[in-house]
């Protein structure tokens, strides 16, 4: 079975190719991702908040090239995913239309439009599971003939009914659904009154085929509603963070990083590596600096990389996941709907918020979800300035954890205050207003192990494959410096930064000229200082709150000049070293 390359959201002209391109489309959260896999093989970001699929991700199975389009609710073209979603369903010859069992009344809307199309098509009813648990009746042999395809009914994170469609799909049996329908005028897509109609004609097909009595009220729901009550939901949130703080900045950063940092890297392979290089090349020749020096291609980037960063990445990772399989992630973005108002953004917001501790390129790229250009630029100034990635915050919390809980206070407030008076001034002074919040809540549920453990695995592997390069690329400047005597001048030009204004010691201009090429890279300089003790906790604060607020790395600043445009790209990153070294400034000379 072979697998195509991931192809950016849009570009429809590459898929022309394939003799038979079959769309899956559906509303998001409705499995369809999960449905995609099943089919292929292939791991796709399977997420319970929409915003996450804004690429197309292509894959083969028998006849066809599948096509996974972002999961939308019309194909109006008002946003980024109807407009990529309506460009792909058009050009590709079938569909397969993923619904929810369990919200049939909504989905038959998308349907019913891309029914309109004219193009033949299969139907598959997710989530039967939970249709039978909460006690509701579809008749979907009726409403097959209703609407003139074949339906298939499938629970597909169980695998049910995935066989039945797989064979159908096998033996290209979709058919045009304008044979054997028994509807009048096909309904439009993107006039106010052909949708008027169509959602009416929706309504009436929920009426005569889904049967809600006897529906049974469970606990899962019952919990959902309560998670959504600010009383019980802002102290659960707390929570959740507080436990993500202990597991990551407790657990991990000492017990599993003293283990894998410490003793595997720092001196079962340092000494093994040493040893076995020392013995081919003479250490302080440029070859030996380049390889097993301070900052060794051979020494510091696998002690990091592997010893410190992995175990924390795949700890962040792993409480990421959980969040989302769980359906808590888009419950915290409705609790957090009034406070982002605040800064012009409304719930939707913490999806690219949170996105960007895990990735602050990724998290660039899905502020797109947001409604209006203004909330676009908020988000991204947000993120670009006060938002750490994955690896960066898996670090900062790791150092954050030595610090007396005086220092922590005064380190996390500096942050947090820095982040409320930006958005807060953002808001005010940017024109326009923060557009309504509008968001489908997934059950809520016991998170999937397999799927939980899948991707923790792939994001985990795609941060070695992004970071690697980078830490090469870091480690061959800084050594060559090194060697050169170039990191010396450095050091002399920064002494009235670093020394003088942030009252740090000198080996700190290191730490920032590898942020600049990669935050975690800096941040783990970071790290390696606060272990060999060259910091108090004063500095401690003070190089915290510089290396949080540093400039994005250089994926960030090129995804930043793309979305932004030159000259706002250039006033944000400009904006993210004044804010970092003033806020330092000012720490230092109150603690230092």
């Amino acid at each position: 079975m072979n697998i195509s390359v991931k192809e950016k959201a849009g570009v429809g002209h590459e898929c022309k190719a394939a003799p038979r391109k079959l769309a899956l489309a559906g509303n998001p959260n409705v499995g369809k991702s999960v449905v995609f896999q099943a089919l292929t093989g292939m791991y796709a970001e399977v997420s319970n908040y929409p915003g996450t699929t804004v690429d197309v991700t292509t894959g083969s199975f028998g006849p066809f090239t599948l096509i996974d389009t972002p999961g939308v609710f019309s194909l109006s073209g008002f946003n980024d995913e109807e407009q990529v979603t309506l460009s792909a369903v058009t050009d590709c010859d079938c569909i397969l239309n993923v619904v929810d069992g369990t919200h049939l009344e909504r989905d038959l809307f998308l349907t019913l439009q891309l029914l309109s199309l004219g193009k033949p098509m299969l139907v598959a009813v997710n989530l039967m599971d939970q249709v039978e648990k909460n006690r509701i009746r579809l008749d979907l042999s009726g409403l097959s003939a209703a609407l003139g395809v074949e339906i298939f009914p499938v629970s597909a994170k169980k695998g049910t009914g995935i066989k039945a469609l797989r064979s159908a799909l096998s033996a290209d049996s979709l058919r045009t659904p304008a044979r054997g329908r028994s509807r009048g005028e096909a309904p439009g897509i993107s006039d106010d009154g052909a949708s008027a109609r169509t959602r009416l004609e929706a309504d009436r097909l929920a009426e005569r085929f889904v049967r809600y009595s006897g529906q049974k009220t469970v606990f899962s729901q019952k919990l959902g509603r309560a998670v959504l009550n600010p009383v019980l939901g802002v102290p659960l949130m707390a929570g959740l963070l507080c436990l993500i703080f202990l597991f990551i900045g407790k657990f991990l950063s000492q017990t599993v990083v003293d283990f894998t940092e410490g003793y595997l890297m720092s001196e079962c392979y340092y000494n093994f590596i040493f040893g076995l290089i020392s013995r081919i090349l003479d250490p302080d020749s440029f070859a030996g600096v380049l390889l097993i020096g301070e900052y060794g291609v051979l020494t510091m980037v696998p002690i990091y990389l592997l010893g410190l960063l992995l175990p924390l990445i795949v700890g962040f990772y792993l409480c990421l996941a959980l969040l989302e399989d769980s359906g808590l992630l888009p419950r915290i973005a409705v609790l957090c709907d009034r406070l982002f108002t605040r800064f012009g953004l409304n719930g939707k917001a913490v999806i690219p918020m949170l996105l960007g501790f895990g990735c602050v390129t990724m998290a660039l790229i899905t502020t797109r979800i947001l409604g209006t250009k203004r909330e676009r630029l908020i988000a991204t100034v947000l993120l670009c300035i006060a938002v750490p990635c994955s690896a960066q915050f898996a670090i900062i919390m790791a150092v954050a954890s030595i610090l007396p809980p005086f220092y922590f206070f005064i380190y996390g407030g500096s942050i947090l205050m820095l982040f409320f008076l930006l958005g807060s001034l953002l808001a005010r002074f940017l024109p326009g207003s923060s557009s309504d919040l509008f968001l489908v809540l997934p059950p809520l549920r016991l998170p999937g192990a397999k799927n939980v453990l899948r991707k923790t695995a792939m994001k985990s592997k795609h941060f070695l494959r992004d970071a690697g390069p980078m830490f090469l690329a870091g480690s061959l400047l800084i050594s060559t410096l090194t060697y050169t005597g170039g990191f010396a001048a450095i050091h002399q030009a920064l002494i009235p930064l670093t020394e003088g204004f942030l009252k740090l010691p000198g080996e700190t201009a290191a730490l920032f000229l590898m942020s600049i090429i990669k935050r975690d890279l800096g941040a783990a300089c970071l790290y390696s200082m606060v272990s060999q003790d060259l910091l108090s906790f004063p500095q401690m604060t003070v190089a915290l709150t510089v290396i949080t607020l540093f400039v994005p790395c250089f994926a960030s600043v090129a995804i930043l000049f793309k979305e932004q445009g030159p000259l706002a790209a250039a006033a944000i990153w400009l904006g993210s070293f004044a804010a970092a070294f003033l806020l330092g400034g000012l720490l230092a000379a109150w603690l230092v």
